[in-house]
């Protein structure tokens, strides 16, 4: 009778599949994970411009609500400032640059806040209403870029009635 010992193991062809699995797995792996980190940062991004146009919409639509003037000035041919009069109170001054609306208050006690919206343009329109009151319209255009922004977020426009505020603080 022969004896043989079998030998107890893998093979050189089994652990070189093995190790061709993990490296698949190990690759597959990294790109989801470059994947989810990429749309988690757009993602911020996104909502922070969002947040940014709602803090925008908010303010601007107070200040052009108490405001009882609107100009528009451009003293520079690519920026044109929106100025606010409001009665008692110091000028505010809207205006867009380098892909920011920045809002200052105009007077001894100067106060500056930035929105940062990623903004190519910022356009400020006045328009006259058949009822002798003005609108003020900003719109907002963005910026060409290859990183995904979802479609709602551009454009923006915000639109408000110039005095709407001293009308409510008018009646008894």
């Amino acid at each position: 009778m022969s004896t043989t010992k079998t030998r107890g193991g893998y093979t050189l062809i089994e652990m070189l599949v093995v190790i061709a699995v993990l490296g698949v797995m190990t690759t597959l792996a990294t790109l989801t994970i470059a994947m989810l980190m990429r749309q988690e940062r757009a993602s911020t991004a996104a909502l922070l411009a969002a947040n940014s146009i709602q803090r925008l919409d908010r303010m601007l639509r107070h200040d052009v609500h108490a405001a009882t003037a609107v100009r528009i000035e451009t003293n520079d041919p690519d920026v044109s400032q929106l100025i606010l009069s409001r009665p008692g109170q110091a000028d505010i001054a809207w205006h867009s640059e380098n892909g920011e609306i920045r809002r200052r208050t105009l007077g001894t006690a100067a106060t500056r806040e930035t929105y940062r919206i990623r903004a190519k343009t910022a356009t400020w329109i006045v328009e006259d209403m058949p009822t002798g009151r003005q609108l003020v319209s900003l719109v907002v255009r963005p910026v060409t870029t290859t990183d995904h922004v979802p479609a709602d977020t551009f454009p923006v426009q915000v639109t408000a009635e110039v005095g709407r505020d001293l009308d409510v603080e008018d009646t008894p």
